[in-house]
């Protein structure tokens, strides 16, 4: 276990995460800037590396990892919009000029 939780400290000092600077932020800005940083964390481990006990927080933290995947995939989906509405404005334009 000191292992696993030595590996996690140096993942979030690579990471320049500092959970004492997250005090002033919500649970949820410190659980979002954390998966930003590695999407991979667990529910368990996210609360070890904030101090929260699992026990009362664990639930909490999985339904804001959720959030916070919906809300990549909405964010990845409009960019994926804004660039294929692009990409057709620009085939429009070019056929335009073609009838021109």
């Amino acid at each position: 276990m000191a292992l696993d939780s030595d590996r996690e400290k140096q993942e979030c000092q690579q990471k320049d995460y500092n959970p004492q600077k997250g005090l002033g932020q919500s649970i949820r800005q410190s659980v979002f800037s954390l998966l930003d940083k590695n999407p991979n964390f667990k529910p368990k481990k996210i609360c070890r590396i904030l101090g929260l006990v699992y026990a009362e927080k664990g639930q909490y933290v999985s339904n804001l990892k959720s959030d916070w995947k919906s809300n990549r995939k909405s964010e990845q989906h409009l960019k994926c919009s804004e660039s294929a509405s692009r990409s057709i404005t620009q085939t429009i334009e070019n056929i335009g000029y073609i009838f021109v």
